[in-house]
Formats: C-alpha cells, structure tokens, sequence
C-alpha cells in the first residue's frame, strides 16, 4: 500500500512544478484581496456599523504596527534609536498629510443626519455625527496601502523562496504552504481595511476599487519576480526595506491613534460593542502572529 502513494507523490512532483504551484498561490490571493476590498462596496453604511468597522480596523492597524512592522524592522535594522526616529517620522508625515488634506469638520450639527441614525434610543453628541459625515475624502488610506503593501511584499518573496527552496525539498513545499495559508487569512481583511477606511472617507467607488486592485496585485507581482531573482538590486536594498517598514509602522500607529479611535470616543453609546471590535482586531493580527510560518523579527 505505501508503494502506490510514494509513486503519486512523485508524479504529483512532477506534473505541479513549483513555479505552477506559486501561479495558483498568486491567483487565490489575488482574489482573495479582491473579495476582501469589495465588499464595503456591498455593506449599507449606517451609523452603527461605522463605528464598529473602523473600531476594528483601528484595533487591527494597532496591532499590526506593533506585532508585525515594528518587529520586522528591528530585524532588518537592529538600532532602536534609528527605528524610533523613523517610526516618528513616519506618525508626523502622516498626522500632517491628514491635517492638511482632510476634510474634518468638528462643529456642532443643529441636527442628525438621517443617514447616521441608529436603531437605538441612544442620544449621540453633535460632534461624533459632525466629524463622521464630515470626513470628506481622507487620505489616511495612503499610510495604510504603504504599510500593508510592503507587508504583502515582503510576505510574497517569503513565499517564493519557500518554493524555490522547495523544488529540492517535500519539507520546504510544506513551508510554503503555510506561508501561503497565513498570508491568505489575513489578505481579505487588509484589503476589507483599505476599502473600508476610503468608503466612510466618501470616496467613490470606481477610486476604491482601483486603489484595490493595486494592491492586490502587489504581492503576486513580487513573489513572480522574486523567484527568478533580483540579481541587479544593491545589496543594501534591505536596509531600506528597514526604514520602510519603520516608516509604516509610524504612519499605522497615527491613524490608529489619532484619527480613528479619537472620532470613536465621541460616542457615548455602545462601548461595549466598540471595545469588543477593538480588542476583536487586536486579537485576530496576535492569533495570525502566532501562526508558525512567518517570523516577522527574523529580518528575513
């Protein structure tokens, strides 16, 4: 009985090359971000539903700058101070690209608009209903489209090194494997984050989609170039691959930190729910980390 599997094995080796086997990867993922990105375009925009999105996403953002990018960086560039300083900048950059091209009208509505009511009786201060439906074209998707696509680059060479190491390796094919299945859990959500954050920003739907298929493209795009090699880039590529991702992980903690929690903590009403979301992003980012595939401080 052990005869007739090891020789489907080896005609499975031998009919599903590495490089077709990162195609079919690239194309799930691909559709995967697409899926993920479009759905806000789906999704009735109420008050509530708002407030426990971007709860989420801001928990997600956090938890990502910390878990993910800051680690990453450390790796790469192994000087706290140089990543601090980075890591500010990059929260600066951004907190004045919002302030600047954002739209965020906090004054006091005589009125609620109808479009954020809720089904509860809950009163909601002037303020919060003033700065949601004032939230005019925000560009904070900017910060998270840099970090979340280097993330997925970096994620996608991961995945292509595993199938070039596999095509000598059954336990390497394995390895890739579970790359894959890591970044395919949280690839609908990073792309669900991008769409999301530009749907309550009113962007209109044809930018959303386009800015998603850019992403979803990033990774499949790499991971392509990256098995054949990049023998002309220099060999300090990776240093600021380093200051990149330290970069990211300032522009991830202003979003998260100043512009969305800050709007969230004008309700007074369903804190609960809110905290949950909140804590429910958070959780999801530190239950992906654990996955044993990818070793986000490794620098690799």
């Amino acid at each position: 009985m052990g005869r007739p599997s090891k020789v489907a094995c080896v005609s499975l080796e031998c009919d599903l090359s590495p490089f077709v086997l990162l195609l079919i990867y690239c194309a799930v993922l691909l559709t995967l971000a697409w899926l993920g990105g479009s759905l806000p375009t789906r999704w009735n925009w109420n008050h509530v539903r708002i407030q426990l999105v971007m709860s989420f996403i801001a928990g997600f953002m956090l938890a990502v700058a910390l878990v993910q990018l800051l680690p990453h960086a450390y790796g790469i560039l192994d000087d706290g101070r140089t990543i601090g300083l980075t890591i500010l900048g990059g929260l600066l950059v951004m907190f004045l690209l919002i302030r600047v091209f954002d739209y965020h009208h906090h004054h006091f509505a005589e009125a609620k608009p109808e479009s954020l009511k809720c089904a509860h009786d809950h009163d909601h201060t002037n303020e919060a209903h003033a700065s949601w439906n004032g939230r005019q074209n925000s560009f904070a998707w900017l910060g998270l489209i840099l970090g979340l696509g280097l993330h997925s680059i970096i994620e996608a060479i991961a995945l292509a090194a595993a199938l070039q190491a596999g095509a000598m390796s059954d336990a390497a094919l394995i390895k890739s494997f579970g790359i894959f299945l890591a970044i395919a859990l949280h690839k609908p959500l990073d792309a669900m984050s991008i769409a999301s954050v530009m749907a309550v920003s009113h962007w209109p739907v044809r930018e959303r989609l386009a800015v998603i298929g850019v992403y979803a493209v990033l990774g499949p795009v790499a991971a392509c170039l990256a098995y054949f090699g990049f023998t002309w880039i220099p060999a300090d590529t990776t240093v600021a691959l380093g200051f990149a991702l330290a970069f990211s992980c300032g522009t991830f903690l202003c979003i998260s930190l100043s512009d969305l929690l800050p709007e969230l903590h004008f309700h007074s009403h369903d804190r609960g729910k809110l905290s949950a979301c909140l804590l429910g992003g958070i959780g999801l980012v530190i239950l992906l980390e654990l996955l044993p595939f990818l070793n986000h401080g490794s620098g690799r």
